[in-house]
């Protein structure tokens, strides 16, 4: 809830919902106001609605709002103020757009990452030899910057899957794409702003073969970079073996954040048995080959250490489901 919310980091939050922000009722503070007024926690600033508005025109005001806020004007990045601006006047026809106000400081310019990861992929990882992958931090004009000390995080998320909504309210399902497959997680040192690592496919918890996404975000405590490679094709001979599903198992994991608890509940719960692993963030296992026979299986994090925990579910039926748990005390 937003009493034990108490993040750090504050996020520019972009609320659709009607009435999100209603500022104009002074007998009741909204919840993007509460966000924004939040000691210590909540949001630096929110795009957000203060009337009814609807799904359709939303849907597009947030498609505008991405492709605006990343996009820099005479080599530096926007106020949220001129990305607001802009955004309503590429949406001026629109009686929608009218209900989008912004809350916070329009002279506030995101902490965006100052500069690029630039890494050297080959064009297909195999698992007939370990894949080595060397980079470097650049700035934008490709210049090795040779004073970057620091940590690289590294994901790399399988193909895209097709996911479709339920249509509860009547309307007609909404289709999107998401990488929901965690192939590989860690954390690689960064020296004179060079960097190395290797992924062997025969030691990841999940195989595929496919297309496959690599980011990057690198950080050394004051200067952040960032970059992504959407063009790697994974070529695991393993999943001749283990001929996975394209239909993921349909579960849950919750709470999420947690501290204490967490539950698997299995909504189409099949006879077969089911496996769980999972694994810290430096790639670890923490639960391997953690068997489900039941709807629902139980398991504590309560002496975890806090941070992001990735998980995989198959089954024999040789369907999956793979995620991320964040453990928070």
């Amino acid at each position: 809830s937003l009493d034990t919310l108490n993040n750090n980091n504050y996020p520019l939050m972009i609320l659709a919902t009607s009435e999100s922000s209603r500022y104009d009722n002074p007998s009741f503070t909204s919840f993007g106001e509460q966000f924004l007024l939040k000691p210590n926690a909540g949001s630096i600033a929110s795009f957000s609605t203060t009337r009814l508005v609807f799904s359709s025109p939303n849907f597009t005001l947030n498609q505008t709002t991405y492709n605006t806020i990343f996009n820099k004007a005479n080599g530096q990045y926007k106020t949220i103020g001129e990305v607001f601006k802009e955004v309503k006047n590429l949406n001026a026809n629109d009686q929608n757009n009218r209900n989008f106000t912004l809350l916070g400081d329009p002279a506030l310019t995101l902490n965006f990452p100052e500069l690029v990861v630039n890494a050297v992929h080959p064009d297909t990882l195999q698992n007939s030899s370990v894949n080595t992958i060397t980079g470097q931090i650049e700035d934008d004009n490709g210049v090795l910057q040779s004073w970057f000390t620091g940590n690289l995080i590294v994901l790399i998320q399988g193909s895209k899957d097709t996911i479709s909504t339920l249509a509860n309210d009547g309307g007609s399902p909404f289709v999107f794409y998401d990488r929901r497959k965690v192939i590989f997680y860690d954390t690689i040192p960064i020296l004179n702003g060079l960097f190395n690592y290797n992924i062997n496919l025969n030691t990841l918890p999940i195989h595929i073969t496919g297309n496959a996404k690599i980011n990057y975000y690198a950080f050394n405590g004051n200067v952040d970079a960032s970059g992504c490679n959407d063009s790697i094709y994974i070529n695991d001979l393993l999943t001749s073996m283990v001929d996975y599903s394209t239909t993921a198992i349909n579960a849950t994991i919750f709470p999420n954040p947690s501290s204490n608890n967490v539950t698997v509940s299995l909504t189409d719960f099949s006879n077969d048995n089911y496996s769980f692993n999972l694994y810290n963030n430096m790639g670890q296992v923490i639960l391997e080959n953690k068997m489900i026979t039941t709807p629902t299986f139980t398991f504590s994090v309560q002496n975890f250490t806090d941070g992001i925990y990735y998980y995989s579910l198959t089954n024999e039926s040789n369907q999956y489901q793979a995620g991320k748990l964040i453990v928070q005390h």
